[in-house]
C-alpha cells in the first residue's frame, strides 16, 4: 500500500522551509543584528556603544562611538562569525580582489609620480634652454628660401639697434628711440634648425656656432652651414 502525503502537512513542510531561509536572510543581512556593546579586536582597539550597520563578505561595518570602523571577520570570535554566516572562502577571495586593486593603484600612482616628475624636469629643462637663448644668442630676421623637414633655409641678418638723435619741444637736441639695422649674418644661405617654420619671414635666435653643414637646397654642394635656432614665439 502506497503511502499518501497528506496536503496540509505538505503545505506546512514548505511553509516551515520558506520561514527558516528567511530569517536565515534577515540574519544575514539586518544591519540591526546583535553586537556586543563594547568589543576589542584581536588587535586590542576597543569600541564602545557597538551597533552593526551592514554585514559585507569579509568584514562587518560597525557604528561606535568614535564612528565608523570596519571590523574584519578574521579579528572577531568565531561564535561572531558564525553568527553572521562568515564565509573564509569567500572572504580570501574578496581579500585578493581588493589587494590587487590596491597594488594596480599603488603602481598607477607610482608611475603617474614618475610621469609628473619627468615633465617637470623637462619643463624646467626647456626654460632653462629658451633662457640662455635669448641671453646668448643672436637675435635674426630671416628671409626664408626653402623649408625642409626640423627647418629651413633661409637668408639672415642679425638685428641691431642703433642711437638715433631728436630734437626737444625747447630745440635742443637730445637721444631718440634707437633704430633696428639689419646686417647679413652670412654672406650666403644657411640652415636653421627650428620646427613649424612656415611663410616666408622668420624671427627668432641663433646659436652663435654652426654645428655642421649640410647640402645646397639646389644641389650645389655640401657646405651650407647649419645653426640651431629658437623662433621668437617660444620666449617669453
Amino acid at each position: 500500500m502506497v503511502k499518501v502525503w497528506n496536503y496540509r502537512k505538505m503545505r506546512g513542510f514548505w511553509i516551515f522551509i520558506y520561514l527558516a531561509m528567511f530569517h536565515f536572510q534577515v540574519v544575514a543581512q539586518n544591519p540591526d543584528v546583535e553586537f556586543p556593546s563594547e568589543f576589542t579586536t584581536k588587535k586590542g582597539v576597543t569600541l564602545t556603544n557597538c551597533k552593526v550597520k551592514r554585514v559585507e563578505t569579509d568584514a562587518l561595518i560597525v557604528e561606535h562611538d568614535d564612528g565608523i570602523a570596519k571590523v574584519s571577520f578574521f579579528d572577531v570570535s568565531k561564535e561572531l562569525q558564525d553568527k553572521h554566516g562568515f564565509d573564509p572562502v569567500a572572504a580570501m577571495d574578496k581579500y585578493r580582489r581588493d589587494l590587487k586593486v590596491q597594488r594596480d593603484l599603488k603602481w598607477k600612482r607610482f608611475w603617474e609620480g614618475q610621469e609628473h616628475e619627468s615633465k617637470m624636469a623637462a619643463r624646467e629643462q626647456r626654460e632653462k634652454f629658451l633662457k640662455t637663448a635669448k641671453e646668448t644668442w643672436i637675435p635674426i630676421e630671416a628671409d626664408i628660401q626653402q623649408v625642409k623637414s626640423g627647418g629651413a633655409y633661409v637668408a639672415a641678418s642679425r638685428i641691431t639697434f642703433v642711437p638715433t638723435k631728436t630734437k626737444s619741444a625747447l630745440g635742443f637736441e637730445i637721444d631718440g628711440p634707437p633704430r633696428k639695422k639689419l646686417v647679413p649674418f652670412q654672406p650666403r644661405v644657411i640652415f636653421i634648425e627650428a620646427p613649424g617654420i612656415t611663410g616666408k619671414k622668420w624671427l627668432g635666435y641663433l646659436e652663435p656656432t654652426a654645428h655642421g653643414t649640410t647640402n645646397h637646397p639646389q644641389g650645389i654642394g655640401n657646405d651650407i652651414p647649419m645653426y640651431r635656432a629658437v623662433a621668437r614665439t617660444e620666449i617669453k
